[in-house]
């Protein structure tokens, strides 16, 4: 997260945004917000070690094991950020 930060300062501010503004059109945010995550897991060692460790199950569907990374690694920093904002329901949707 540290790395993400440092080279895209505003992400988790951003990302909030979408989170508390869930009915405005967020596509073009969320696509960039996924863009940026994608690209700094590309100079993760660990990103490169998990995309080889995907169980053979998971790859009888999609045979790119990068795929399932990029999937992975999507929803661990989106949970993490919602994480920031509190459970579900303690925080306030806006229009």
């Amino acid at each position: 997260m540290h790395l993400h930060l440092t080279k895209y300062p505003d992400a988790v501010e951003r990302m909030h945004f979408v989170m508390k503004h869930p009915f405005r059109d967020n596509d073009e945010q969320m696509s960039r917000t996924r863009r940026e995550i994608l690209d700094t897991a590309k100079h993760l060692a660990f990103f490169h070690a998990h995309s080889q460790e995907i169980p053979k199950d998971r790859l009888a569907k999609v045979a790119d094991p990068y795929y399932h990374a990029r999937h992975d690694i999507l929803s661990d920093v989106i949970a993490h950020v919602a994480a920031m904002l509190g459970p579900i329901g303690s925080y306030e949707i806006e229009e």
